[in-house]
């Protein structure tokens, strides 16, 4: 009996354990190229499949040219367990970012004409079109006092392999869903005390249409006080039925020095009627190296102000360290 019982509290302390080994870098080459990437691999029992990770980007960056490109490859049993992935089960993504920078000296109120495009697509391990994403923006202007304002075209691509509840009691069917849509950006000036940041879309959405559009006030006092509050609104159509979704979100930002700060995220969603909330304390050294404590809280509610219970709780602490010059 006592060797059973031994057994038992070895495979059940076994089985709830999980390690992650990785390993990064950035080569630069010249004043303009940049190459960086990681690989990862995890351990975790009952998982035995294909559970290695890694990213490569490529950059190139001149005062009139941002381009980039980059790949990763995920595996079907890959699961960091203390760390975060954009999606589960395995996929590979592609991104490619072109970009100019135009100026034209002789309007003063013109800063620079951004003209830019960017892809981003997202494929299971066996090859399906999982998701994806083509921004056109060739009309963005970057004014003298830093706000930007411009329309932008939108083309996305979402595959269901299964029926997927977007909202209560309404559920898209299997299939293949592409469609466009009309964005529409303005921003005042961000370095000025009060920022404004104005965002529209409206156009297909699946099968039917959305109308909807968001709003962020940002508020800073000095170096030391950053908050900022969101508002977002859709208003969908769709075959299998209506919807409104409403987000509400605050930060909070404050630092002690350049190196030592307090950060704060709130958000509720009627949609998914959940309330989160994110605290970071962070003490840095160099290159985003130095000290983490992030403190992450979940709670179903019915308003940003009225939770019931807890959903979920994490307390995670980070230290990272730069070794050499870099020269």
């Amino acid at each position: 009996m006592k060797y059973n019982l031994i057994d038992r509290v070895a495979v059940d302390s076994t089985a709830s354990r999980n390690g992650t080994y990785a390993l990064d870098g950035r080569l630069g080459l010249g004043d303009a190229v940049t190459i960086d990437g990681w690989g990862a691999k995890t351990a975790t029992p009952g998982l035995k499949g294909d559970d290695f990770g890694y990213s490569v980007r490529a950059a190139y960056s001149t005062a009139d040219w941002n381009h980039s490109a980059r790949i990763v490859q995920v595996g079907q049993d890959f699961n960091p367990e203390v760390g975060f992935l954009t999606r589960t089960g395995g996929f590979r993504y592609y991104e490619l970012m072109l970009q100019h920078f135009v100026r034209k000296k002789e309007l003063r109120w013109l800063k620079d004409w951004n003209p830019h495009s960017s892809l981003r697509n997202y494929y299971r391990p066996d090859g399906y079109y999982q998701s994806g994403w083509w921004h056109i923006d060739v009309t963005e202007l970057e004014l003298a006092d830093g706000g930007k304002v411009g329309p932008e075209y939108n083309i996305y691509h979402e595959g269901l392999q299964q029926p997927f509840a977007i909202a209560p009691k309404v559920t898209l069917p299997p299939g293949s869903y592409t469609f466009g849509t009309l964005g529409w950006d303005w921003t005042s000036n961000p370095s000025a005390p009060l920022n404004v940041l104005l965002r529209g879309d409206f156009g297909p959405f699946y099968n039917g249409h959305r109308d909807g559009g968001s709003v962020t006030f940002t508020f800073r006092h000095g170096a030391s006080v950053s908050t900022s509050l969101l508002v977002d609104y859709n208003n969908v159509h769709l075959l299998q039925g209506d919807f409104e979704r409403k987000l509400i979100g605050a930060r909070i930002a404050y630092f002690f020095t350049p190196r030592i700060f307090i950060q704060s995220l709130t958000q509720y969603s009627n949609q998914a009627q959940v309330w989160t909330a994110n605290a970071r304390f962070g003490w840095l050294s160099t290159a985003g190296t130095g000290l983490f404590v992030v403190l992450n809280d979940g709670e179903t509610a019915d308003g940003f102000f009225s939770w019931r219970q807890p959903q979920s709780r994490s307390l995670v602490v980070k230290f990272a360290r730069q070794f050499g010059t870099g020269n």
